[in-house]
Order: C-alpha cells, then structure tokens, then sequence
C-alpha cells in the first residue's frame, strides 16, 4: 500500500479459497478509510466482493487485485481484478427472475461508473470498474 501525495494504492495477491472475497472487502474498507464518503466506500466494497466472487468461482486459481484512490483528483476509485481465465463475464437480463444466480456483473453495471474487461497476454483477463463523479472517469482514467 502507497499512501504517498495523497494517493492510495492497494495491491493483493489472494488465494483460490471462499475467504477471498471477504479479505478483498475487508482491504479496501480498511484502505479507503473513515474519511472516505461511505457511500462510495460502500460501492466499492459491494463491486469488489462481486468481481473476486466470480475471479474465485470460475477459476482454479486466486487473483490479484489491484486498488487506486486519489482523493485530490475528485475521488476516482479504480479497481482492476487479474485473474487466468479468458472467459469474459456476462451481463445477464435483469428481468430473467428464473435465474438464481450470476447477477455479480449486473450489481457492477448498475453501482459503478463504468466498468470493462481486457485480455493479457499470459491468456488470463482484467476485470474492471471505477467509482466517481460522472465524467470524471472519462477524464481521468486509466487505459483499457
């Protein structure tokens, strides 16, 4: 973690295990810190647990995460989950009530500003969203 210039960063390598995502919400409450809006603490918190989750449930591997937060640029967050499957996830219908399950990416679509998935070369994926003032994400964001 670089809390430097006022900028946070958060790097976590988690294991293949059903404590992951629960470590992954504990980090980034514990990183954004209580100074932080809760609701965008809460955000965060809710679309990183979902991204590990489906990082956990459809790889045999863990997954690193990967956080920024620079409260003096407005309070974008930006959160990047590397994990080693090239399955893009789905964005299911959220009026198919028939559905138990899968609904993680449509929590993400629907609570973060935007959000986005690439490859990497080692054949594995980036899953990502960010968090923060609309337009600020087209400003300021990192590339896809």
């Amino acid at each position: 973690m670089d809390t430097g210039m006022g900028s946070i960063r958060l790097s976590l390598r988690l294991g293949h295990s059903a404590e992951a995502a629960d470590i992954a919400r504990r980090a980034v409450r514990a990183v954004l810190g209580r100074n932080t809006n809760t609701e965008l603490v809460d955000d965060a918190v809710l679309c990183t647990s979902e991204i590990v989750t489906n990082a956990i449930v459809h790889t045999d591997r863990g997954c690193e995460l990967h956080m920024s937060f620079d409260p003096a640029d407005g309070g974008n967050v930006r959160v990047e989950v590397e994990d080693d499957s090239p399955e893009r996830p789905l964005l299911i219908d959220a009026f198919d009530v028939r559905r138990t399950g899968g609904r993680g990416m449509q929590i993400v679509d629907e609570t973060s500003t935007r959000w986005g998935c690439h490859p990497m070369s080692s054949g594995g994926k980036v899953v990502w969203f960010e968090l923060g003032w609309p337009g600020l994400a087209d400003a300021t964001s990192m590339p896809a």
